[in-house]
């Protein structure tokens, strides 16, 4: 099992990225001193020290901000540089047939989502073939082969185990460790360029998670469908439902049966029976639509996505993916948000979930990875200055009595009682609110009976709520950011390793005291808070979910474009 996580001090990002910059640089010197030996081999015995020349000027113009090898900018141009100067200026690349391993492997790279030609594919192969066609190609032409090669490789291996996107530009909370089992790429890279089989050696480095090994099963799926012509537009109109019959109905059908859906030949006469119904359900079951079989609105919104934006879809999850799934622990909770669901997984199997409700567009659940250290049965709850200020005074000034109903104590910031009263709460209509509001334990806390505590700078926790009918939504962003969590008992249960008879009936206690209490875990445990908008079930069938959170588009464009590593720090432009 590799989904997991462990809790770390967060450095500011330009701290962080300094310290990368510092050790990739490091790493890179050392690396082309130990392949030194290998620019002795083949092209550099022919061409003598004519080629080392050449690529010295070349690596000079990239240091001197010219980073373009014949008419193909280079994209790691910190760190190229560093390899041949330490080489003096020696080709690094010499066995024709790992070359050609190499640029095999590239041409394959977009099975994993990704683009060849951020790798300089095309100018490989036309290079290639240039050299096929003259026995002796110039001198200069074979300096510009080693450059483009050795900076694709570069790229390739750092795309491979982190990701092309560096997800802190995309989401300042970030927090995970950034750790492959290779931070010390010397020996790694001495490793690819050596290897009998470059091409297994490089698919070693791709996350062997089930999660990203069927998710790449189903993006080949999905483009061979794309290559068969995709699907048709459904037309606009009324519900769709059993007994009818027509243009659409057929459009519906047809559908169905290129998603695999619809598992029947399509009929001559459209009719919407019985099993188009249930393949009706199939879909909306795996789009995280209510499986009423109708195909209202929302149904026909989902079946009207094309298989291009599905595609998109798949991409930007398996660049997520890349992002944690090298360093995970054996036992974890996982937050789903976009799936509205936790899992706890042990020992590589799912031993519990439950649905969740999450944060609102406007209120979003973040994504980051801590530990639960204990739990809170009981809990009163301190309302958090957004929420005051959002939802708290405007509620006070339309009702006086809210307080009250409600159980909610005013406290100054050393715990003394203020009467409501004595507040001029029209002063607070923008001001900031000088007090704390407490709510105490009870039946319309919304913490409920029990909160689940990782720590974290975004006040997000999890927690049992008195609004469990929300759970049967089958879209459930109902929250102001933390995660209310369904059957909590259950889970506090696995957390406190309370299971025997003796451990529940402490917890029953606890609870039934009435009392707040802090019980501490006996093991932390590693909790992830992630956002995945596809994904595919042990039973092959792929589920996407709405990118509640608009997240998917940013991410899709930042993987489509092109990238250069500036000043050391990976980055896309």
């Amino acid at each position: 099992m590799l989904v997991g996580c462990a809790r770390q001090e967060r450095k500011p990002h330009g701290e962080t990225a300094a310290a990368s910059v510092h050790q990739w640089l490091h790493y890179l010197w050392r690396l082309a001193i130990c392949l030194l030996p290998l620019g002795l081999l083949g092209v550099s015995q022919v061409h003598g020290g004519e080629i080392h020349e050449i690529i010295r000027a070349k690596v000079e113009q990239i240091r001197a901000g010219r980073a373009l090898v014949g008419p193909v900018r280079v994209a790691s141009s910190a760190l190229v540089p560093l390899v041949y100067e330490a080489r003096g200026f020696a080709p690094a690349w010499g066995d024709g047939r790992r070359r050609d391993d190499f640029i095999k492997f590239l041409s394959e790279v977009g099975r994993e989502g990704l683009q060849p030609e951020d790798y300089h594919f095309s100018d490989l192969v036309e290079l290639r073939e240039e050299f096929r066609l003259q026995p002796d190609p110039e001198t200069a032409k074979l300096a510009q082969w080693d450059l483009l090669l050795t900076d694709s490789l570069i790229v390739l291996v750092n795309h491979l185990l982190l990701g092309k996107v560096d997800p802190l530009t995309l989401h300042p909370e970030w927090n995970f460790a950034r750790r492959t089992g290779h931070e010390d790429p010397l020996p790694l890279v001495r490793e690819i360029m050596e290897a009998e089989d470059i091409d297994e050696f490089l698919r070693r480095l791709l996350p062997a998670h089930p999660f990203y090994l069927r998710l790449k099963e189903a993006l080949a799926a999905y483009r061979a469908i794309a290559a068969a012509g995709g699907w048709g537009r459904i037309g606009e109109g009324e519900t769709l439902r059993l007994g009818m019959s027509g243009e659409r109905v057929g459009q519906l059908i047809r559908r169905l049966a290129v998603s695999g859906d619809y598992a029947g030949d399509v009929p001559q006469t459209p009719v919407f029976d019985w099993p188009v119904g249930e393949a009706v359900k199939r879909f909306q079951d795996r789009h995280g639509l209510e499986a009423d079989g109708l195909v209202g609105p929302r149904t026909l919104a989902e079946l009207n996505v094309t298989v291009a934006e599905r595609i998109g879809q798949i991409r930007v999850n398996l660049e997520r993916m890349r992002w944690f799934l090298h360093d995970m622990p054996e036992e974890v909770l996982i937050v789903d948000i976009a799936g509205f669901r936790a899992c706890l997984f042990r020992n590589g199997e799912m031993i519990w979930s439950a649905r969740v409700q999450v944060g609102k567009p406007y209120r979003e659940t973040p994504s980051f990875r801590s530990r639960i250290d204990y739990l809170v049965v009981n809990p009163d709850w301190t309302l958090p200055p957004t929420i005051v200020a959002e939802d708290t005074i405007p509620a006070i000034l339309a009702d006086p009595g809210y307080l009250a109903k409600n159980s909610i104590s005013v406290l100054d910031h050393r715990g003394r009682r203020i009467d409501p009263a004595a507040i001029d709460w029209s002063r607070y209509r923008k001001a900031k609110f000088p007090y704390l509001l407490r709510q105490e334990p009870g039946p319309r806390n919304p913490l409920g009976r029990v909160k689940f505590i990782f720590p974290n700078p975004h006040a997000v926790f999890l927690h049992d709520t008195p609004s469990r009918y929300l759970f049967q939504k089958s879209e459930r962003t109902f929250s102001s950011g933390c995660i209310r969590i369904e059957r909590p008992f259950e889970l506090a249960d696995y957390l406190l390793e309370s299971t025997s008879a003796i451990g529940m009936v402490k917890l029953r206690e606890a609870l039934d005291s009435g009392k707040t209490r802090t019980v501490f875990l006996p093991r932390p445990m590693p909790i992830l808070l992630l956002y995945w908008t596809a994904q595919v079930g042990k039973d092959g069938a792929i589920n996407f979910k709405r990118d509640i959170y608009g997240r998917d588009s940013l991410l899709l464009q930042a993987l489509d474009r092109k990238l250069t590593l500036i000043n050391g720090a990976w980055r896309s432009y």
